[in-house]
């Protein structure tokens, strides 16, 4: 039997490959998608910039729409098997290639699919700890960039295969999309046998700890010797007084025979034949069982199991921050699920917040399908999310406009052809590479708002550097201009790391895990029309450097203030409703080993 903590490891080496294989995409259709219209079609360049943008478009429809469906159903596996349909057909598409709109279209259908990635950061904001998130969130951005390392090395495979598949050339520029629709195949293989929700796994990881005890088998031997028949989806409990507050409370049903003895053990609501709902159902139960076990693991610490018998143990498990969480929970079911209250409690669960009820009582918990459009608005139209959406937004504006300038710079400036600005992607991508592992220990010592300053100074100093130097070069003076551009990019891709995952992180840790999967595929929104206006902007200003470059200062200098307004309102308030356990010695294991 697999242990929940290398099913933990499993799914996070799947994300990591989704997000590698997103960044191999990337490097194995950019660079031959020009000569694919060219070449094949005859097209003219405006649709390069059409097959670009769609993807991007689409990326921004899809992302907050999926994020939405996370936060519903919490079932992150069902979202990324959907999701992966769209980005193999799109790739299918890019390979049959009919015509130039074909492309455009085969972008756009695989950009669909790459909003699953919201559904992924949302699981992974909602299982990790303050402490550790911005070191997690470094790593799997890191495997995206290792792919755009990687893509280059295929190609120089793919470039030599010319064949046909019936009516379809496979040739050097159809290939990559045929190459890219296996390796979304390989990883839905990966998702059905080496996938589970994290925030299901997190929970049981809890319960193990605190004494209950999944079982897979048909019966459990409880130590009085009496024996409970069990679903393979049920939960198993030490018979005895200490584990039937947690049973109560999550609604457990014991039944009991004629003869006293007891009977099946299963959780309520719990619909085994809907694929979308199953670990939605559990994440309800499981969650009442976290907040029950907040209490319990308070109680052990001061030495006592009797609820009455200390004071924090009659705290509020939930505190409320405003009066609209009162009519919200994370949740994910479409029908309400109840928890039943035991005799001797004397509060209830409503809405994600604990409320005084009588005894015996049972209540409604409501879950994210009843989160208005009001509390959305409340939660975006902060002063300290608009600046970190801003952050983002500027990020990927002044990294698209950095990357779309830099090739035409260096030949005009350097006479720099293919093969020496592949030297400097490959420079680049190690150093990027470098720089997020860099950010993990970083994470440890600084705050997330202190290294997305120190992001948006480096990236200032890149920009101005540009600014006041290459409106002045003399083309071609490789003795002047080269010294200037490599240090010029290189201070530029050290502060760029910084503030993408830094801003993801204190993202994450500023909105409220019931809307994680909106907030994720928000962010998602801004960072696609930064790229969509960088990369716009950027090929515009060519032969304008002054306007060109003054504005990204602008725009940069322009982010930072709003920062530098937020700075000291830029904490962790996600958290702030749910007393969470803490982190046991399983649970500070390198993700991946």
């Amino acid at each position: 039997m697999i242990t929940t903590r290398v099913k933990r490891r499993l799914t996070y080496v799947t994300i990591a490959i989704f997000f590698l294989f997103q960044g191999i995409e990337y490097a194995v259709i950019l660079p031959t998608l020009w000569l694919y219209l060219s070449d094949r079609f005859h097209a003219s360049s405006h649709y390069l910039g059409l097959i670009m943008s769609a993807f991007s478009v689409a990326d921004m429809i899809a992302s907050p729409l999926t994020g939405r469906w996370s936060d519903r159903t919490g079932n992150t596996r069902f979202i990324i098997l959907v999701a992966n349909v769209p980005q193999f057909l799109g790739s299918v598409m890019y390979f049959v290639g009919l015509s130039p709109w074909f492309l455009v279209a085969s972008r756009f259908v695989v950009g669909l699919g790459a909003g699953a990635g919201a559904a992924i950061m949302a699981d992974i904001a909602r299982v990790t700890s303050q402490e550790e998130r911005t070191s997690i969130y470094s790593k799997f951005m890191l495997c995206r960039h290792l792919g755009l390392l990687v893509g280059p090395a295929c190609n120089l495979f793919l470039m030599r295969i010319n064949f046909n598949i019936g009516p379809f050339s496979v040739n050097p520029y159809s290939v990559p999309g045929l190459f890219i629709a296996v390796l979304w195949i390989f990883h839905e293989l990966l998702t059905i046998f080496m996938f589970w929700n994290l925030v299901s796994l997190h929970v049981q990881e809890q319960i193990e700890q605190s004494g209950a005890i999944p079982q897979s088998s048909s019966e459990y031997q409880i130590p009085e010797g009496e024996r409970v028949s069990m679903r393979s989806d049920s939960v198993a409990f030490p018979h005895d007084d200490s584990s039937k507050d947690i049973r109560d409370m999550m609604g457990l049903v014991l039944d009991v025979d004629s003869s006293g003895h007891p009977g099946v053990l299963s959780p309520p609501n719990l619909d085994s034949s809907d694929p979308s709902s199953g670990f939605a159902s559990s994440n309800n139960y499981m969650e009442v069982a976290e907040q029950y076990m907040g209490g319990m693991a308070t109680r052990r610490e001061n030495g006592s199991s009797d609820a009455g018998t200390d004071a924090e143990s009659t705290q509020p498990l939930l505190a409320p921050e405003s009066p609209s969480l009162q009519s919200h929970g994370y949740g994910a079911t479409s029908l309400a699920s109840t928890a039943h209250v035991p005799s001797d409690a004397s509060r209830s669960i409503e809405g994600g917040i604990l409320t005084d009820v009588d005894a015996n009582s049972t209540v409604t918990r409501r879950n994210a399908d009843h989160v208005s459009l009001s509390y959305y608005m409340n939660e975006f139209f902060r002063d300290t999310i608009i600046a970190i959406l801003a952050t983002i937004f500027v990020e990927f504006f002044n990294q698209l406009s950095l990357e779309t300038m830099v090739t035409p710079l260096t030949n005009r400036l350097a006479g720099w052809g293919e093969f020496e600005n592949s030297i400097l992607y490959f420079g680049c991508a190690i150093e990027i590479i470098l720089v997020f592992l860099v950010i993990m220990p970083l994470s440890r010592r600084f705050l997330d708002r202190t290294l997305i300053l120190c992001g948006f100074a480096l990236e200032t100093v890149s920009i101005a550097l540009f600014l006041w130097f290459i409106p002045q070069a003399v083309p071609m003076d490789n003795r002047h201009n080269l010294p200037v551009l490599l240090v010029g990019i290189f201070i530029n891709l050290v502060g760029m790391p910084l503030l993408i995952v830094s801003s993801a992180s204190l993202y994450s840790k500023m909105v409220k895990e019931e809307i994680q999967g909106v907030a994720q595929g928000m962010r998602r929104v801004c960072a696609q029309v930064g790229t969509i206006l960088g990369a716009l902007w950027a090929g515009s200003m060519l032969d304008r450097p002054y306007w060109m470059f003054g504005v990204m200062v602008g725009v940069n200098v322009f982010g930072a203030f709003l920062l530098l307004l937020s700075f000291n309102r830029l904490v962790d308030t996600s958290s702030s409703r749910l007393r969470r356990i803490s982190p046991t010695s399983s649970e500070t294991q390198p993700l991946i080993s």
